[in-house]
């Protein structure tokens, strides 16, 4: 399972996933954010007024139509909601 990091937003009061960011990297319009949940690391994009910092804990929200399913022998991405992805 996956996602992009522009699809996990940060907040503080999110529940649904944990982490620690480990990285805060400034790129102009956003910020990317290098994050740690026990042995997963992961990135989050957000606006560059965000004012997380590196060695805070946050919550990240997900929406189910963000996440990437894929199977586990052939690593192909699973079509989900009956639409069929290639190769994505």
């Amino acid at each position: 399972m996956g996602f992009r990091p522009q699809h996990c937003v940060l907040d503080h009061d999110a529940k649904q996933l944990r982490a620690q960011i480990a990285v805060r990297e400034y790129l102009g319009e956003r910020v990317v954010f290098s994050l740690r949940a026990e042995n997963v690391r992961f990135k989050a994009v957000a606006d560059p007024t965000s004012k997380w910092k590196v060695g805070d804990q946050v919550g990240c929200k997900i929406s189910a139509e963000h996440l990437l399913i894929f199977d586990q022998q052939s690593t192909k991405r699973i079509a989900t909601n009956g639409h069929a992805h290639s190769g994505v």
